[in-house]
């Protein structure tokens, strides 16, 4: 996986492909690593700021089912937690609503 990702994450059908595929609920061992890859692949492709067919919906919907589903596995490492607010913070800086939503949430967690 970590291969394929590194090649390919880059570019945007591909993206989608992989977010589907890690929405589905046999894989989500491997959401951990999911993260970093994605993580990475962001950083890469977003370098100079969000391209305009970069799937950041997708990308936002997927971390809300990550904080939905799998948030005590993301907070117990914290590399991984790390990895998860800043994609977070990086869609929410691109007024991406649904990142500026899930991030006032983690915000409220960490108040409560």
């Amino acid at each position: 996986m970590e291969r394929w990702a590194r090649r390919y994450l880059g570019e945007e059908e591909a993206l989608r492909a992989f977010l589907y595929f890690m929405k589905l609920p046999v894989v989500s061992e491997w959401i951990p690593n999911a993260l970093i890859l994605i993580d990475e692949a962001f950083a890469n492709v977003c370098s100079d700021g969000l391209a305009e067919d970069f799937p950041e919906d997708g990308l936002a919907r997927f971390l809300v089912l990550v904080h939905e589903q799998h948030s005590s596995v993301v907070r117990r490492i914290p590399k991984v937690y790390g990895v998860f607010t800043r994609l977070v913070a990086n869609l929410a800086a691109a007024q991406n609503r649904i990142a500026l939503e899930l991030q006032s949430r983690l915000a409220g967690v960490i108040c409560s």
